[in-house]
């Protein structure tokens, strides 16, 4: 067994993306920063999406020109359109993660676009992305289930998948956007996918729903060593109501160290992070 884990970071993106206060950008450079100083190596830190809907993520390109010079830590955004790509380009990050779901509902609110034209948009995204030497990880939403469409045919996503696959992304991931996901059907998933694929590098998103820490253990204990998490656990869909927030950078460090796997990530430093933004939203 792997026991070695990375953990990216999603709060600077995930976390942030659906409270009302505004975060400056001064502000998420500070946790930023401290982030890194925490150990974390790879770290998504904002979206190009619109503006409008997603007034949070609207410093982008801005937060993205003041990343630290390091080599320490790989830094990530969310793409999810065109424009959206475009804009990424201009800024010369090197690491991109698109995403498309699984929901038809969701895809609508989410992209404006049906889950087979965001299938189009995807491919033809990834190609240009993988043309111009982008590190790309490509995503599913809602791979679990979706509050508005409930849980998807297991033949029709694994189509899905192979279609994405095919593509040839760096990484796969594997969200629970709506907090459906139970140990059992996370085993079904990756059982059925590692079979087809036993080498296939697969990332998990997850949302805490109650179950979160045993489909976190349920996924270790299959291989996977890529997970999403969120300093505070904060995060949730603006898209998708009643959505919870990620599972925790601090419990998932907590239960890596339980299971006996290598983290180098400071413990304290990460709660003292997520304490500091309680700070100021409150």
């Amino acid at each position: 067994m792997n026991k070695s884990v990375l953990l990216t970071e999603v709060g600077l993106r995930d976390g942030l993306q659906n409270l009302k206060q505004i975060i400056s950008t001064r502000d998420k450079l500070h946790l930023l920063n401290s982030l890194i100083n925490a150990g974390l190596r790879r770290i998504q830190v904002s979206s190009f999406v619109n503006q409008k809907l997603i007034p949070q993520m609207a410093d982008a390109e801005k937060l993205i020109s003041k990343l630290p010079k390091t080599s320490k830590t790989q830094f990530s955004c969310l793409v999810l359109s065109p424009k959206g790509l475009d804009r990424a380009f201009e800024t010369g990050i090197k690491n991109i993660d698109f995403s498309i779901s699984s929901s038809e509902s969701y895809s609508l609110k989410n992209t404006q676009m049906s889950t087979k034209e965001a299938l189009v948009s995807l491919r033809n995204m990834i190609k240009n992305a993988k043309g111009s030497n982008i590190n790309v990880r490509a995503g599913i939403q809602c791979v679990w289930g979706c509050v508005y469409d409930g849980r998807p045919n297991q033949k029709n996503l694994m189509k899905l998948i192979e279609s994405i696959l095919e593509m040839e992304p760096d990484v796969l991931s594997l969200a629970d956007s709506s907090g459906m996901a139970e140990p059992v059907k996370i085993s079904s998933i990756l059982n059925d996918l590692l079979k087809k694929k036993p080498n296939l590098k697969i990332n998990l998103h997850l949302h805490n729903n109650g179950f979160e820490f045993q489909n976190f253990k349920t996924a270790l204990g299959l291989g996977i060593n890529l997970f999403d998490t969120s300093f505070g656990g904060n995060g949730g869909s603006p898209f998708i109501k009643g959505s919870a927030g990620n599972l925790s950078t601090e419990n998932a460090i907590k239960i890596l160290k339980e299971e006996g796997y290598e983290v180098k990530i400071n413990h304290k430093l990460i709660s003292s992070i997520s304490s500091w933004l309680q700070s100021k939203i409150s």
